[in-house]
């Protein structure tokens, strides 16, 4: 990382845990998660470290929200929070007070928290020389596997000052993101709401340990890139105000004012390009198993996180992802420039990035309808139900959402792109069995459409 060596912010403390440390806290964190989720302890909108949560669920949950808002002709605020240091300033005697209060953990299972939590210290290696070690009194243990899921318990209460004041909110561990719908009836009590909200978390963090980072709050204006922009609104916290930014990054994502992606596109682009550039000069000492897993790993994985959000979007944009799929496949097959590129696709089974994005977008309805989705994805589809049962109808279609004003925006929601893909898909895929039968035949249904 390009870190400047002789700034002490930059240094954080590493905890070195042992192979046999991190097999007990797998075991352990399993047992944990069964507990919270069997008795409905978990924040609803926190993602991290959850089974069937992801950051691309947390993300599209988001995008849905806010294209909906738009594609209404309103307007909607984006807060992207940050914490300094988040992992590193969690106060012991707080989080097991949580613990034993709001989550019920007690007796024997406190005490081996407490006992995972207390008696570490650290101490200063530089070019040999050793400080006087230290106990270490606060934070989790760094690239442990207990650290995260310890930090979700430990901001849960978060989630209620934001739902309190009637915003929307979504967390990943150390980030959270609010958002809101503008009105142009209610814009400043909006504005107002939002603010008290902010200074609520301030206060809460302070409370907490936790350094709220004002300076590093980034504010979004989100409106239609068809109506004239409105006056970005001024969010105060404490005596100074929050300038609002054209574009932010959140979760890997890059959104922008308007939703339409192309901030996004062109860093997923570039970032690939490199990559791709990369394994070109190494690719006359690899052969072809070793060239693709490098295109996987470092190509193929980018094209495709988060790729749901890219529902929808104009052809012009994912056709610069499309060029470098391209050049991937040449390169792995060892193809020349100017190959027709569909049989190089086929050979390698390879689908085409908007196949690939029909293929998420299909699987998280799956997912959705048979309760391996977030609940605040599953929210968004409901099962069609005709006043009139016969004897063809089926189970598993969904309701279409009412009409969009916007193919642009409204037609990207997931509450709408999950109902009409699915829909349109023939009867025995929608009534696969399992998860595994599905994604087979949903493969092969796609590879016959191209």
């Amino acid at each position: 990382m390009n870190l400047n060596e002789n700034n002490q912010q930059n240094y954080r403390p590493i905890s070195n845990l042992k192979f046999i440390f991190k097999t007990i806290e797998r075991a352990s964190a399993a047992q944990i998660n069964d507990y919270l989720q069997r008795e409905g302890l978990y924040a609803p909108k926190q993602s991290a470290n959850r089974k069937h949560h992801s950051t691309e669920t947390a993300m599209l949950r988001i995008q849905n929200d806010l294209l909906e808002a738009v594609d209404q002709c309103q307007e909607a605020v984006l807060v992207l929070l940050d914490f300094s240091a988040a992992f590193d300033t969690i106060d012991h005697d707080i989080i097991l007070e949580r613990l034993q209060n709001r989550y019920g953990i007690l007796a024997t299972a406190r005490k081996w928290f407490e006992s995972y939590l207390r008696g570490r210290s650290f101490y200063v290696n530089i070019k040999g020389a050793r400080s006087i070690p230290r106990n270490l009194n606060d934070g989790v243990p760094q690239c442990s596997v207990l650290g995260p899921s310890i930090f979700a318990l430990y901001i849960a209460p978060l989630g209620d000052i934001v739902s309190a004041h009637g915003i929307d909110y979504m967390s990943y561990a150390d980030d959270t993101q609010l958002y809101l719908t503008l009105s142009p009836g209610n814009r400043e009590i909006s504005i107002s709401r939002l603010e008290s909200c902010i200074r609520d978390i301030k206060f809460w963090s302070i409370q907490n340990k936790l350094m709220f980072n004002e300076s590093k709050t980034e504010v979004l204006h989100i409106s239609s890139k068809f109506l004239k922009c409105p006056t970005s609104p001024k969010i105060a916290v404490d005596d100074s105000f929050v300038d609002t930014v054209l574009k932010a990054k959140s979760l890997g994502v890059i959104v922008d004012c308007n939703l339409n992606m192309k901030h996004h596109v062109k860093n997923t682009a570039s970032a690939a390009s490199f990559a791709l550039y990369k394994i070109g000069q190494l690719a006359k000492y690899l052969d072809h198993k070793s060239t693709e897993r490098l295109v996987h790993a470092f190509i193929t994985s980018r094209l495709d996180y988060c790729n749901s959000l890219l529902y929808g979007i104009p052809s012009t944009e994912l056709s610069k992802l499309q060029l470098i799929q391209n050049s991937a496949a040449r390169l792995v097959t060892r193809s020349k420039k100017h190959d027709h590129i569909t049989p190089i696709l086929r050979d390698l089974h390879w689908l085409p990035l908007h196949l690939r994005i029909r293929y998420k977008v299909a699987l998280l309805a799956f997912k959705a309808i048979h309760g391996m989705a977030p609940s605040y994805l599953t929210d968004l589809v409901a099962s069609y139900s005709p006043q009139r049962r016969l004897r063809s109808s089926s189970e598993t279609l969904l309701c279409r959402p009412r009409r969009c004003n916007t193919r642009f925006y409204g037609d990207r929601c997931f509450s709408a792109a999950a109902p009409n893909f699915w829909n349109n898909l023939p009867w025995d895929f929608r009534e696969a069995p399992h998860l595994n039968r599905f994604k087979k035949d949903l493969k092969t249904y796609l590879f016959s459409c191209f």
